[in-house]
């Protein structure tokens, strides 16, 4: 459930909704970068805050979206980022 926001031959940056138990969904948003055999990622997760608890289903799917293309500033706190690096060959 994830809108690609930007795509270049070494990098992808991605958008959506994400499930979660106990059951429940999060907005969350990953970077992925490839560079000289490694992988660099940053994953943020919503953080299910008063004011996304208080939207619709309908609703958070929109926030998401606008946030996603860029007609919206997201008004949801976010996690401190994931963030990491994995080698590959």
């Amino acid at each position: 459930m994830l809108r690609v926001v930007s795509e270049t031959a070494d990098s992808l940056r991605a958008v959506g909704i994400m499930c979660v138990l106990p059951p429940g969904e999060l907005p969350m948003e990953v970077e992925l970068t490839r560079r000289k055999g490694t992988l660099a990622y940053i994953v943020r997760l919503g953080a299910g805050d008063v004011l996304w608890n208080s939207l619709s289903e309908s609703k958070r799917w929109k926030a998401v979206y606008l946030y996603a293309i860029g007609e919206r500033v997201e008004g949801w706190a976010w996690s401190e980022p994931l963030t990491g690096c994995l080698q590959y060959s």
